[in-house]
């Protein structure tokens, strides 16, 4: 079912050399891509995918590299992303990651084009890479930048509240496609994809449901050519999703993690993790996960660590927040953080598992996710 979009990404691989081809000569040269977000989750990485692809069905002529935003070692961290793609026959080796968007940005004479899709921002760890935002699919706080650059291009600017970030891809460019029937037969190839991504993005759909995800849903069901047990597939992605079995607590850091600088003088990095601290601390003991989160600071020169957890267990729903600060900071900065987020999160210390460095707390207002916490932190900041 998927051949077509297969075969689509086995031949951007030869375009995409050709086009290097012309890069690496004195004269100068456009690549046009789109991009992901860094946390690089399985919405992000299928709004990549299914982005260019379906761009491809509107205009054959205007190829999209599709890049992930992550090094291409750090995808077998994303068992649900690996179990997808997998049983759709699309290897890594199809695909393009941060590193390859680092040696085109080296290139003499080469600008790069960019479509953002779920993010609106380019983020600090891409700052130094030279890109031009032509445009943004996103459902994110807007933080209202690249208009100017994005209608020079005349390219969509769309960021609005979904379920899931794959839906506006497909949405937007199912309404382009409509009136071109050969288009619209391909699409159903990347269904299964958008199909996954939308599942695990509401939890079968049952949270953060939009009208949107719903006529997305509705188009999904239309176009596949077999019945697909929506219930089935997602209970196999949420397992690939929670297995972290056999990963380090290092690991478990970067699997989905994102940083923000929200000022010159403070960098925050938010790692989201599918078990409780409690799990955690049995798999690593107290001294490991501390040693850890400092050497996980160090390397990414942040200010604030915060782990924000989300988990099941006896049917029950729940979410834990941990911050860790640089030692270098004033610890101060913790304890003013804390008491500006505990009413808007509702929460309470978990006195057993936090320590003078690491403190740890259950967030009972299980509504907030990342997407709301990294803007409350900002406002922070900014006071």
């Amino acid at each position: 079912m998927v051949g077509r979009l297969v075969k689509f990404l086995t031949q951007l691989k030869g375009s995409h050399v050709n086009a290097l081809k012309k890069c690496s000569s004195k004269d100068s040269c456009f690549l046009n891509i789109v991009c992901g977000n860094e946390s690089a989750d399985l919405d992000s990485i299928v709004s990549t995918i299914a982005y260019a692809y379906l761009s491809f069905l509107n205009d054959p002529s205007a190829l999209l590299l599709p890049v992930i935003n992550i090094p291409k070692e750090d995808l077998k961290l994303r068992r649900d992303v690996c179990y997808l793609l997998d049983s759709h026959s699309i290897s890594s080796d199809l695909l393009y990651f941060k590193e390859d968007l680092r040696n085109w940005s080296k290139l003499p004479s080469c600008d790069i084009n960019c479509v953002l899709v779920d993010h609106n921002d380019i983020p600090h760890t891409n700052k130094d890479v030279l890109l031009n935002v032509v445009g943004i699919v996103d459902h994110h706080k807007d933080v209202g930048l690249h208009t100017e650059s994005v209608e020079t291009f005349s390219g969509p600017r769309i960021i609005q509240t979904a379920g899931s970030c794959s839906s506006l891809v497909f949405d937007y460019w199912f309404k382009i496609s409509k009136s071109n029937e050969q288009a619209c037969a391909a699409i159903k190839d990347v269904v299964p994809l958008l199909l996954g991504a939308l599942l695990i993005d509401t939890d079968d759909m049952k949270h953060k449901v939009e009208h949107i995800d719903t006529v997305a849903l509705e188009e999904y069901k239309k176009l596949s050519q077999e019945s697909v047990d929506t219930n089935r597939l997602y209970q196999k992605l949420r397992e690939a999703k929670d297995d972290i079995n056999g990963l380090y607590f290092h690991d478990i850091l970067r699997k989905d993690y994102k940083e923000f600088n929200f000022n010159p003088e403070t960098r925050c990095g938010i790692a989201s993790v599918v078990k409780s601290i409690q799990w955690i601390e049995r798999r690593f003991d107290k001294a490991n996960i501390e040693s850890t989160c400092t050497k996980y600071i160090e390397e990414n020169s942040l200010d604030i660590l915060v782990l924000m957890t989300s988990f099941t267990e006896n049917d029950i729903f729940s979410k834990q927040i941990a911050f860790q600060i640089n030692p270098n900071r004033d610890p101060q900065l913790l304890k003013s953080l804390v008491n500006d987020l505990a009413p808007k999160l509702d929460l309470v210390k978990i006195e057993s598992l936090s320590s003078k460095c690491f403190e740890c707390y259950d967030q009972k207002n299980t509504k907030m996710s990342r997407k709301q916490v990294a803007p409350f932190i900002e406002e922070f900041i900014h006071k």
